[in-house]
């Protein structure tokens, strides 16, 4: 039986723009664009907004965000894990404090910043960390979204 891993993505915006962390690609050495991302930790989470503050703050360095909506929920099927991902919309009144993020063993982020729509929108394929990356920034883009309480009905379930 393969195991679960539930994943939370956070797209950040503020004043209509979007925060991404420039990281490192384990593939190689080059460091791209990715929007903020992890996996729900149980022992440190007591949901999946829990664990998008958590991710925000270690990884964007944003203390503070009111999780508005959810963009979408993915599927990936690896040969021993299927991992669920849900993608929460945010928004903050901060900058990323460059103090509060903190060093996650395994992570290689050098920047976080906001980008505008337009900057987006203007960017190459290969700016981005991978296809899924981007193709949640082009979903924002499109202003795709959900309610946030559709993730009580799955737990419900």
């Amino acid at each position: 039986m393969k195991q679960i891993v539930f994943k939370v993505g956070v797209l950040v915006t503020k004043d209509n723009q979007l925060l991404l962390i420039k990281e490192k690609c384990k593939a190689d050495t080059k460091y791209q664009w990715n929007i903020i991302k992890g996996t729900v930790e149980p022992e440190k989470d007591s949901d999946v907004f829990a664990a998008a503050q958590r991710e925000v703050r270690e990884e964007g360095g944003v203390d503070e965000v009111e999780i508005t909506a959810i963009q979408s929920i993915t599927f990936l099927n690896k040969e021993d894990k299927f991992f669920i991902q849900v993608n929460l919309l945010a928004n903050t009144e901060q900058e990323p404090d460059e103090n509060l993020r903190e060093n996650v063993e395994n992570e290689d982020i050098v920047d976080a910043r906001f980008f505008s729509r337009e900057e987006l929108e203007s960017m190459k394929e290969d700016d981005f960390l991978n296809e899924r990356a981007r193709l949640t920034i082009k979903e924002w883009l499109a202003d795709k979204k959900y309610p946030k309480d559709i993730i009580q009905l799955l737990t419900d379930y």
